[in-house]
């Protein structure tokens, strides 16, 4: 699973094992360590206790929760952006988008692609 932050956004990108496994099991959860401190862990949650998507950052630890029926529908082939406009407690808001992570089109990337999703686009191409 990639993790973008930028400002008040956040995106997550997961590849078809990591969609596979959030749609059987749940949940789906990665983390980046840092030298001398604790891993900053991410995870995301389908869970049948919320309402709508809920984000929440404790301990070192993002953990977003999805609603089943969103993660249902995002589940969906053709569904690809699962983006949710939430505001924080000082009047702000924080952009969080999931998102099928596609394979690149034209940049050379460090990336393993072997578990990407084939790009809509390059259907185009053809």
């Amino acid at each position: 699973m990639k993790l973008r932050l930028k400002g008040n956004s956040i995106r997550l990108r997961l590849q078809r094992s990591e969609v596979a496994r959030l749609q059987d099991e749940k949940v789906v959860s990665d983390a980046t360590e840092f030298p001398g401190g604790p891993p900053l862990c991410y995870a995301i949650h389908v869970d049948p206790a919320v309402a709508s998507v809920a984000i929440r950052y404790a301990s070192e630890r993002i953990e977003l929760r999805v609603p089943v029926a969103r993660a249902t529908a995002w589940f969906a082939a053709d569904e690809v952006t699962l983006a949710e406009t939430l505001t924080l407690e000082n009047g702000e808001k924080l952009l969080v988008v999931v998102e099928k992570d596609f394979k690149c089109l034209h940049a050379a990337t460090m990336d393993d692609e072997s578990d990407a999703f084939e790009n809509p686009s390059a259907k185009s191409n053809h």
